[in-house]
């Protein structure tokens, strides 16, 4: 995913300003980052500013969709998580 990312920043750079690269990239870090946290209040942040990016049209079917890439979770974790972060 860093090459991913790093392709993006490479492509875009040349086109956009890199301020506004790094802008367009904002939500694709905060989903990098959802994918390795365990810290619940960072992922409540994470969620939150997913949120605020995507408004309405970022649900709780998205936050599970996020949550159920990671392997490193059980089923349970995983719900615990959308319970904690259903309000953000």
């Amino acid at each position: 995913m860093d090459t991913d990312k790093q392709f993006l920043i490479d492509q875009f750079t040349g086109i956009l300003f890199e301020n506004i690269v790094k802008t367009i990239l904002n939500p694709f870090e905060e989903i990098l980052s959802l994918l390795e946290e365990v810290n619940i209040f960072k992922i409540q942040s994470h969620f939150k500013n997913l949120r605020s990016v995507f408004g309405r049209g970022f649900t709780v079917k998205s936050m599970k969709l996020i949550l159920n890439l990671r392997n490193d979770l059980d089923s349970i974790s995983k719900n615990d998580i959308i319970d904690a972060c259903k309000d953000v």
